[in-house]
């Protein structure tokens, strides 16, 4: 059996885009605000989600947000203060694994797939509440 690659289905990444791209079209649209919750509720979920071992996961989960943009990422070298970290990004490894060393325990991508989902329902409300008062 062929193991199914990590990351996100481009299609769906790209109907949240068209989606974002839309609703930015929109007068009043509050973009910012829902980009902001939503990222802070992936951050909450990725935490909530991560193997404990060290808590190091839980404490390398970081998120950035502005009018168009929206990042959630993981990054253990900012956390781990051991020599040996600065080039050995734990989080990656756990998610993805490394030949013979390491199992892994993905929990990052799968979180991230749900809340976009929410972000498109969340998107998707907002424009249809937009037509009806407009």
């Amino acid at each position: 059996m062929a193991r199914q690659a990590k990351g996100f289905n481009e299609n769906e990444l790209k109907l949240v885009d068209s989606r974002l791209k839309r609703l930015s079209e929109l007068p009043g649209s509050d973009m910012k605000r829902i980009l902001s919750k939503v990222t802070e509720d992936m951050q909450k979920d990725v935490i909530a989600a991560a193997p404990y071992a060290t808590g190091n996961l839980k404490n390398s989960v970081y998120i950035k947000s502005s009018e168009k943009t929206a990042r959630v990422w993981v990054d253990t070298t900012k956390t781990d203060k051991r020599r040996s970290s600065s080039k050995f990004n734990y989080g990656r490894t756990v998610e993805h694994g490394r030949v013979g060393q390491y199992k892994t325990t993905p929990y990052f991508y799968d979180v991230i797939n749900r809340a976009l989902g929410t972000l498109v329902r969340m998107i998707n409300d907002k424009i249809r509440d937009n037509k009806i008062n407009n």
